[in-house]
């Protein structure tokens, strides 16, 4: 899938998504800019807990666990 036609998935998603809904066309066009597909595969780790937290994900198709560790205050 080439440049132009994942700007075009992203989007459609972005459209559809209801965190997307109230944004104007300027601020989804600055948003289109900063994103890009990801395609991941069954047992791919996408974020480990502890790591610095520089992207966002939506997820569009499929299902993803979600394991965090609550660490106590000794």
């Amino acid at each position: 899938m080439g440049r132009r036609s994942n700007y075009a998935h992203i989007e459609r998603v972005m459209r559809d998504h209801f965190l997307f809904r109230r944004i104007t066309e300027s601020q989804c066009h600055v948003l289109l800019d900063c994103m890009q597909k990801l395609e991941v595969k069954l047992g791919d780790v996408v974020v480990e807990q502890g790591e610095e937290g520089d992207c966002f994900y939506v997820v569009t198709n499929g299902e993803f666990e979600v394991l965090a560790t609550q660490y106590s205050e000794e």
